[in-house]
């Protein structure tokens, strides 16, 4: 039996955005599990995809797998270091995994990007 497979360019967008918003919907309503599940294969078929992999780590955290999340994190680290997003999902990791130094770190790292984002687009619109 031959194994199925799927490249990033197969998967079209309007596809990945509709299982995006379901997984957003199951955790708005409380089903988790299958968040976790949609959120899991989409990181598969789209592993570069930022905004899953956030999803993915969100939902982890939602559900307890707190080393789950600092995995898919450290993965993450190189490829989104000025992502404020990034370090906030990271300060809250390192806090509900009790690493309350690492985490404060996470979180002043979180302000100051967010801090300088909000000022280039306050810039911008000037």
């Amino acid at each position: 039996m031959e194994a199925l497979s799927c490249r990033a360019a197969d998967f079209p967008l309007p596809q990945r955005d509709l299982l995006l918003l379901l997984g957003f919907r199951h955790i708005q309503t409380g089903n988790t599990s299958d968040a976790l599940a949609i959120f899991e294969v989409l990181s598969v078929l789209l592993p570069n995809e930022i905004k899953i992999t956030q999803s993915l780590i969100f939902t982890y955290l939602k559900v307890g797998r707190f080393n789950c999340a600092l995995n898919e994190l450290d993965k993450l680290a190189d490829q989104s270091y000025l992502d404020p997003v990034t370090w906030l999902l990271r300060g809250q990791t390192l806090s509900r995994l009790g690493r309350t130094a690492e985490s404060a770190k996470a979180m002043r790292m979180y302000i100051r990007l967010r801090n300088t984002r909000v000022l280039k687009e306050n810039l911008l619109w000037k």
